[in-house]
């Protein structure tokens, strides 16, 4: 199976001779693993078609092009990942068509350029073409001293000649038709290009936030590398690399990594990008949808990890669910049921027993026959409490005897739930942004640029009700905080915050006690995420600073780095000792409100029957007597006045 790659084939040659070797065109595009072919070249219509067959019959497919045609860029700009180029040094006006190649980005890493040339002086023309070190170009020139026909195979490329990088020349092997193409291998061709001595590049930094130092102070300082931790390390993963290569950086600063703002232009670092103001940043940016189009990511060197922190409440639940829980539901409406129904049952014993031994003055303990008194007896019964009633009947103590053991068991499993809730560590029930939502805690985030974007563009739901339930506040107000006052509050409890792992840790680690470094919990609003270095778009430093990095991770220094930028978590040792057992009031609320409910109504009976003792008797003589004398006038008008008027005079 074939891989898809594109051979631009480029051959000029001067008047009617062409200087060309096709068997070391054909080793090379072997070497390479190209199977296309297109050909560029000044020779005449017979020469290209003698030079097509010999192709043709390799199984290489060709295409031929005149190389005084500088509209070249269509066929060299096709997306191949590999990209062949094959030219005769000797065409004239050579310079003019590597120049403008050079600058549309075609002598690159994905271009594989072999030249022909007569002599070495064709090498100089590269002094003028804007080469980078990322360039693969190799010279072949024939040297005829021996028997064979030699051809020395010379490495041109330059560090960067618009940032004061001086041309490279270095001996790269040679061919002939007996010993074939032999170049010396090197396993990786930035290992080789580490001398960049000269080159001077522009970097741009993002500090978010105003500091006093200057910029080296402030990059050399790493006591204080809780803040800008993600930008920092990458700076030092690129001075890595800077003395690696041995080149040097002209820096600028920005506080935004990049944004777009209301008026559609990028800032900060990715904008200075997109516009080649700086070839690099030191500080490393995150995948955003708008930056892709305009600036090119490297290497993820650095893994952010973000997350709620807060110290979880003792119980998530309000008071009457705390006394409501230990029972399910369907079990609270049996145990309802047969409470009536036990009070049914308790009327109709004793309201037996009293008919059966009324006239019996010894039977004292007799219940009372009323339906108060069947309820009242069951709930102490419920609660545990001791009663004056023995039933005389075996059906009556039957009966009793099933209350008693019904309503001993419904207590205990209801007493031991409730204390084993009270004396058991807290059960961790907001575990999630969405339990966050639906808690009590007030809720904060760290008020770095890339957090306040992440609310304002997210599609995530939960999100999305978070920043309007929690983060959003009246008067567009935002709950948006440095990162020491934010975790100020999370430390003093009921309180959430947002922030980085890399800043949160070592803030926890000195202003927390072990007893609050115990209750915390992490509930992160998104996955860990991978910064990378950017650079400019199509960049010719992509590849070697790609190289850069899988070195330094190759042999532990990414790892080492790592560890000294990332704060520790901070450690709970033993929590056990600050599993405190006390009720506070917020649990027995409840409770207290049912007392209070029961204390208030007795109350308010008292009051009215306190009333009716004293005017409610009067009130009823009074009603009683004026009915009397308005009976009376009724009789006397029906009866004696009639017989008055008709008496004879």
């Amino acid at each position: 199976m074939y891989s898809l790659m594109v051979l631009v084939f480029l051959v000029a040659v001067q008047f009617s001779h062409a200087l060309f070797e096709y068997t070391l065109a054909k080793s090379f595009l072997e070497f390479k693993y190209c199977k296309r072919a297109s050909y560029f070249g000044c020779s005449t219509k017979q020469e290209e078609i003698e030079i097509m067959k010999r192709f043709m019959n390799d199984d290489i497919r060709i295409s031929m092009f005149s190389v005084s045609n500088m509209t070249f860029a269509n066929v060299l700009s096709q997306q191949d990942y590999l990209i062949g180029v094959i030219l005769d040094g000797d065409c004239p006006n050579i310079e003019p068509f590597l120049a403008e190649s050079a600058n549309l980005k075609f002598i690159f890493d994905i271009y594989h350029w072999l030249i022909f040339s007569s002599n070495y002086e064709m090498i100089n023309t590269f002094e003028n073409v804007n080469l980078f070190i990322n360039a693969d170009v190799s010279v072949v020139v024939p040297n005829n001293t021996g028997k064979l026909l030699n051809w020395t195979i010379m490495d041109v490329y330059n560090p960067a000649r618009s940032r004061g990088g001086d041309l490279k020349v270095t001996n790269a092997g040679f061919y002939n038709e007996e010993d074939g193409l032999n170049i010396q291998l090197v396993w990786n061709r930035y290992y080789q290009r580490q001398n960049m001595t000269g080159t001077v590049f522009k970097a741009g930094m993002v500090i978010p936030y105003h500091t006093t130092m200057s910029l080296d102070d402030y990059l050399r300082n790493h006591s204080d590398r809780n803040n800008n931790t993600f930008s920092r390390f990458n700076v030092v993963a690129v001075q890595l690399c800077q003395d690696f290569y041995n080149f040097s950086t002209i820096r600028t600063c920005s506080n935004s990594w990049g944004f777009i703002q209301d008026d559609g232009v990028l800032d900060g670092l990715a904008g200075a990008l997109a516009n080649d103001e700086v070839d690099f940043g030191l500080s490393a940016l995150l995948y955003k949808s708008f930056r892709l189009t305009v600036i090119d990511y490297g290497y993820g060197n650095w893994v952010m990890r973000s997350t709620f922190f807060f110290r979880h409440p003792k119980s998530t639940s309000s008071s009457h669910e705390l006394y409501l829980q230990p029972l399910q539901g369907s079990v609270w409406i049996s145990t309802f049921i047969v409470v009536v129904l036990m009070i049914v049952l308790s009327r109709i014993v004793v309201r037996h027993e009293i008919t059966v031994y009324h006239q019996d003055c010894e039977k004292s303990s007799l219940g009372e026959n009323s339906w108060s008194f069947a309820v009242v007896y069951n709930i102490g019964e419920l609660c545990q409490q001791g009663f004056s009633y023995i039933p005389f009947l075996i059906s009556g103590r039957i009966l009793v005897l099933s209350v008693l053991m019904f309503f001993f068991l419904i207590f205990q499993f209801y007493s031991a739930s409730v204390v084993s809730f009270l004396l058991l560590p807290p059960k961790r029930t907001i575990t999630s942004v969405a339990d966050l939502v639906k808690s009590s805690l007030e809720v904060g985030m760290d008020s770095v640029l890339y957090d306040v974007d992440y609310m304002k563009t997210t599609t995530d739901p939960v999100a999305i009700a978070l920043y309007n339930k929690k983060i959003k506040q009246p008067n567009n107000q935002l709950n948006f905080l440095k990162p020491r006052e934010g975790l100020a509050k999370v430390r003093a409890g009921g309180y959430a915050f947002h922030t980085q792992t890399s800043t949160a840790y070592s803030i926890i680690e000195a202003t927390f006690e072990e007893k609050a470094v115990c209750e915390l919990v992490e509930a992160p609003l998104y996955q860990p995420i991978y910064s990378h270095m950017a650079l400019s778009k199509k960049s010719p430093l992509r590849e070697m600073f790609l190289y850069c990095n899988l070195q330094q991770l190759e042999v532990g220094i990414m790892h080492r780095l790592r560890l000294h930028w990332n704060s520790r978590k901070p450690q709970c040792f033993d929590c056990s000792r600050y599993l405190e057992i006390e009720v506070e009031l917020s649990e027995s609320s409840w409770a207290l409100a049912l007392l209070g409910v029961g204390v208030g109504g007795s109350l308010c009976l008292l009051i009215l029957e306190h009333v009716w003792k004293r005017w409610g008797g009067g009130i009823l003589d009074r009603i009683s007597w004026t009915r009397y004398f308005a009976e009376k006038a009724d009789f006397i008008l029906k009866n004696e006045i009639p017989h008055i008027a008709h008496t004879p005079k």
